[in-house]
Order: C-alpha cells, then structure tokens, then sequence
C-alpha cells in the first residue's frame, strides 16, 4: 500500500493534521527527490520523477505511512455509518487490501471455514507488521536475521569504491545505522542479531564490503563505538542504542503520558490485574532498574513513584540507603502515594525489627516528616549530564561516558580538517598508522626498513618526524624546535591554540603520508618544496570548511611562508 500514497495527498494530511511548513517542506522534498528509469536490453531509460509511493527503507516511512493509514479509517468507518461495507470479493465493491488470517485459539477446521468466508489465506506468527515481526510468543533470533540483510542490500547499490574511508564512515552512521532505528526503538535485539548487524557496519567502515576480515580492521570496533572525547569515532553502538530507544518506552508509562498504547498497557498490566506476563512486559519490567538508577523525580503526587527504588529523596534510592530496613519490608513495589496514603509514613513492615532497621526506621521518619504530596503528574529527569531531559541522546551519552580522559581527542576533532583526515589521525593516534614496521609486524613485508633511510626503521615517528627526507621540511614549519611526537609538534607551530593550530597539525602529518605514498607508489619525487605546495593547496580548500566568522588569515600566513624560498 505504501507505494500507492500520492505525495500531494500525504501533505495535505500533514497540513490537516497541524504539521509546519519546515516539516512538510522537507518531508516534500525527501519524497519527491525519488527518481525511476527503466532498462531496456541492459540501458536505462530517461528519469521519471515519482509523484507516489514512500521511499523504502527510510526510517520516516513507517510513521507517514501509519498517518495516511489512519485516514482511510477513519474513511471507512464514515462509509460504513451510511452504508455497510460489503464482501470484499464483490464485483461492484473491489477491496485494495491484502490480508492474512492468523487463528488464535481457533481449531484447524474452523479457521479454514473463517479464511473461506474472509477469503484470505491462513497463516501463522510471526507476521510481518509495518515493517517488523508481530508474534504472540517470543520471537527467535532468526526472525530478526532480515535487519542484517536489510542493511547489507544498502551496500552493494552504492559505489564504495570510490569513496574514501570518510565517506564509508558517513554512510555508516547516517544510512546503515538509520535503518536499524525503527526496529531498535520497538524490539529488544538479542545479542546475536546484534553481531549479524555489526558485520556489515564494520566491513562498510574498514573494506567498503558486506564482510571483512580481521586484517582489514585496523582499530578494534570497541574504540571504533566509543564516543569521540573519549577516544572513538562515535560510531552508534547498537545495543546501547536499543536499551535508550527502549527506555524511552518506560519513561512515556512512568511520566503517565495519555496515549492509546499507553493506556491500554496501564489498563492489563496493573498491580491489581493480573495479566500473562508477555516478553514486551518482561522487557520493561527488567529495564526499571536501570530507569530508576539513571533518573530522579520531581516528586508531586507519588503515584507512578516507586518508594524503594525510584531516586526521590536526597540519599538516592532507598533500597541501597536503608539495606537493613529494606531486608523487612513486605511490598518493595509499593508506591510513595501508598506509603503516605493515611497523611503519614506507612509502610508494610515485619512484625519484628532487627535494631538496625529500627535505626533507619526512626531516621527515616524523621526525615520525611511533613513531607506533603501534590495532585500533579510526578516528573523525571536525569541523573546527571548536560542534558537533564529524558530522550535518547542524553540517555545514550549518559550510558556510552566511561569518564576517561583520552590524549589528544580534541585535536581530533576540534579542526577544520575533511572527515578522512580526521579518521586518518585518528588512526595514527592508536599507533596503527600502516607504516612498513606495522606490516612487517604483522607478516605482510619483508623487512620494516624505511624505503629512504638505509637501516632505519619506518615506525610512525620515523616516517613523521626524523626521517631525513622531511628534516628540511620540519625546520620551515617548525623554526627552533625538534619534532619528536605531536605534542612536541603542539609546541612547534607558530599558531594560537586552538581550531588553527590543530587544523595545522593535522595538515602537516596528512601532506607528509601523501607524499611518502606518491613517492612509494607512484614513484613521483617529493621533495620540500613539494610537500610545501601540496600542504598549501590543501588548506585553501580546508578553510571553506572553517565555521563562520572564523578567522583563518594566522594558519593561511603561516602555511604561505612554507613556500617562501
């Protein structure tokens, strides 16, 4: 049905439906950019622009397609309140839906006679629904295989080779793991679905392939996942991603959000129903936890508040504060607007109190004496971070911050340089730059001798720093001070700290890896001069890429003087 939907009908719903014009302009121009050409004996035809249909694969189009969705409901049931509806297969009343029948608590002969009279085909669960497996049961990890093909058919329609390792590093972050979206904010994914989409996201990022090798990957996908300040690339770590997406799932049944879904799981999943525990229940269930670990509460009425492990006193939860008191308590899932349902602190104790818990016990109530509750919603907000609110980026950064420090990240990525440049230093940062000792430490050459220095070895500081190739080179840029390492380079170059200077750096190292592979490869000579060019043209396309009202005129002189005989 998706590719039914006209355009210009999907933005007058969206108009209808209270949607700005910045959003339906972009959703016009994200729809109507689609393009279709027919192949002849193997040639294509002319573009044909497309005025229907929802771009497949695209994370938005499950959303719009549940909107227009609605609509012709909400059509239906209108017709139906003047006429009823008649049998689908009636020759004057044509039905444009495809439907299957999955019996529940059906017997084999009866759901044969229904799908007779329906007239669809019987199936069964798992169904496939908006775009996910539906089932009434858990679903295997073999059902959930179809994200990983999912995101491997992306790669082979692109032409990855010719885009460079920033390129390939984009296209994983804005495409392939885009397409994982929809099915990570709804599903837990088990581990081994997890891996299977890892596969392509790494084989994309080190081979522009659906698969690599061991060899191929020249950092491990830990630090590849990590977040740039702290030493990553920032790719999304996928299973982080689906425990935040989750979260924000428990967070709309907490915060008492009215939307149907929410109510309907409020109405079979309360304390006083008792309800079959389905996998989507367990899963939420075993998510509280950590929801109450990472957020606090605005404390008002108390009713969606757990009084043991939500944090809303000022010693944390109180299960962790009061272990002994705790170790007595006869209802732990007991709420705060329970506990103070008579006015005064009440809580369902044992009948006998070891002298420990009657300690907490006594200070316990004299700390929440004349506590008072309100009659508004309670509200949540993080535990720590820049951003208090709850969404999923917070959450995400939240859970992804070890708190380490890492050398050197924010030349990384304070700078002005192309994204390959960046992942090329970032990959000189953890020593694993591909110089003739690196591969020769890992059998691919002979000898790690350098190429230019007879009995040096072309280690990383070799190559960027003492060979004697670039020892004139180093004095230009650097007047009065060796270069041994990049914070000895820090120190060298005649520039204020900051975007310039790093900018600098990086520019310096990527001329040199350049020129020492024109002269290996292309067997092109490289002198000073010409790695004074090439560091020159460079920069005069690097600094279009400087954020506005960024004075670039220091590191332009600076780079200019290069070439001054």
């Amino acid at each position: 049905m998706s590719h039914r939907i006209a355009i210009a009908a999907l933005d007058r719903v969206l108009e209808l439906r209270g949607f700005g014009c910045t959003w339906r302009r972009w959703m016009n121009t994200l729809l109507s950019t689609g393009r279709t050409a027919v192949l002849l004996n193997g040639v294509p035809g002319p573009w044909i622009p497309c005025k229907r249909g929802l771009r497949q694969g695209d994370p938005l189009s499950p959303y719009l397609f549940i909107i227009v969705a609605d609509l012709l409901h909400r059509m239906l049931v209108d017709d139906n309140a003047d006429m009823p509806l008649l049998h689908p297969l009636v020759d004057d009343r044509p039905c444009p839906i495809v439907y299957t029948f999955v019996p529940i608590h059906v017997v084999p002969s009866r759901a044969a006679e229904l799908a007779a009279v329906l007239g669809c085909p019987v199936a069964t669960f798992p169904q496939s629904y908006l775009g996910l497996p539906l089932s009434n049961k858990k679903l295997p990890a073999a059902v959930l295989d179809a994200l990983a093909v999912k995101v491997e058919r992306c790669i082979p329609s692109w032409r990855v080779h010719l885009l460079n390792r920033g390129g390939r590093l984009t296209l994983v972050n804005t495409v392939l793991t885009a397409q994982l979206t929809y099915a990570t904010a709804a599903l837990p994914l088990p581990k081994s679905t997890i891996e299977k989409v890892d596969k392509p996201r790494r084989g994309m990022l080190w081979k522009g392939a659906t698969t690599c090798s061991g060899g191929d990957c020249q950092v491990a996908w830990a630090a590849v996942r990590r977040l740039k300040d702290e030493g990553g690339l920032g790719v999304t770590d996928i299973e982080v991603q689906n425990t935040c997406l989750l979260l924000k799932t428990v967070d709309k049944l907490q915060q008492g959000h009215d939307n149907p879904w929410a109510n309907w799981v409020r109405f079979w999943y309360t304390p006083e129903r008792a309800a079959t525990p389905t996998p989507c229940w367990k899963m939420i269930q075993g998510l509280l936890p950590l929801y109450c670990g990472v957020t606090t509460v605005v404390l008002s009425s108390g009713v969606t508040t757990s009084f043991w492990y939500d944090n809303w006193t000022s010693v944390g939860p109180l299960h962790h504060a009061l272990p002994a008191l705790f170790s007595h308590c006869l209802a732990p899932d007991a709420t705060v607007a329970a506990a103070f349902s008579t006015g005064r602190l009440v809580l369902p104790l044992q009948d006998r109190l070891s002298p420990a818990a009657q300690d907490e016990l006594a200070g316990l109530t004299t700390r929440l004496h004349g506590l008072r509750l309100g009659n508004h919603a309670n509200g949540r907000q993080l535990a720590w971070g820049d951003c208090l609110d709850v969404r999923s980026g917070a959450l995400y950064t939240m859970l992804m911050r070890s708190g380490r420090a890492i050398p050197d990240s924010e030349i990384n990525w304070t700078n002005f340089a192309p994204i390959k440049v960046r992942v090329f230093f970032w990959i000189f940062r953890h020593g694993n730059t591909r110089t003739r000792a690196f591969m020769h430490g890992h059998g691919a050459l002979n000898t790690a001798d350098c190429p230019f220095c007879t009995g040096q070895t072309e280690d990383a500081t070799h190559l960027f720093c003492t060979c004697p190739r670039i020892a004139h080179f180093w004095h230009r840029a650097c007047p009065g001070a060796p270069v041994s390492s990049v914070a000895s380079l820090l120190q060298a170059i005649p520039l204020p700290v900051g975007e310039l200077l790093h900018s600098a750096v990086l520019l310096l190292l990527w001329v040199i890896w350049k020129s020492r592979n024109r002269m290996i490869f292309d067997a092109v000579n490289q002198d000073e001069a010409s790695i004074a060019r090439a560091a020159r043209e460079h920069l005069a396309l690097w600094v279009n890429r400087a954020r506005r009202r960024t004075d670039t005129t220091a590191i332009e002189t600076w780079c200019s003087s290069l070439c001054v005989n």
